[in-house]
């Protein structure tokens, strides 16, 4: 059975755990149930999560939107790295060293775009990354369509810091609190 942890952070960046819940697989009618329970525990409305960061399970992001509606939802940018980067890596075949220096490459422009204030700063990076990596286009064209069109809204800066996340934009604080557990 997989192990689902909530945990949450005070305002003075101190994690602690919320919930765990065995479920028999991540499907969203599990993960629904999870947080419909940690939900009822809730004393009152203004208890309500404000941010959830997740991975980009699909099942879970569906259970976030339907049990916390009013919740803003972010995508972990740790998870959507390390895909993009596991993706550019699958099309982009290269010798080592060639790899090592498009892969820092790949760095600096992702986090560009991550970190990207404004819509107009936001639309320059990206094209600038299309430049770059104008030899690649079957990568340009995964990271558009499935990552920055579909949820450049729960992840990049322009967009996530008009909700107060406390600097919360990855999984970590879960990560670790599990690798405590």
């Amino acid at each position: 059975m997989h192990l689902f942890e909530i945990v949450g952070v005070t305002s003075t960046e101190e994690s602690y755990n919320v919930g765990f819940a065995y479920i028999a697989n991540e499907k969203e009618d599990n993960f629904v149930w999870a947080l419909e329970t940690c939900k009822s525990l809730l004393i009152s409305k203004e208890t309500f999560p404000k941010v959830i960061v997740t991975d980009r399970d699909k099942s879970l992001m569906n259970a976030v939107a339907k049990v916390f509606p009013n919740s803003t939802a972010l995508v972990c940018r740790f998870h959507v790295y390390k895909n993009v980067k596991a993706k550019f890596k699958a099309l982009c075949k290269a010798k080592d060293e060639k790899m090592d220096q498009l892969l820092k490459t790949l760095k600096l422009q992702w986090n560009s775009i991550v970190d990207s204030t404004s819509e107009e700063s936001y639309t320059t990076a990206v094209v600038d990354f299309r430049k770059v990596f104008e030899n690649f286009p079957n990568f340009v064209k995964y990271v558009e369509t499935t990552v920055l069109d579909p949820v450049k809204e729960k992840f990049v800066s322009g967009w996530t810091d008009s909700v107060m996340h406390i600097g919360n934009t990855t999984t970590n604080r879960v990560e670790s609190q599990h690798g405590a557990l």
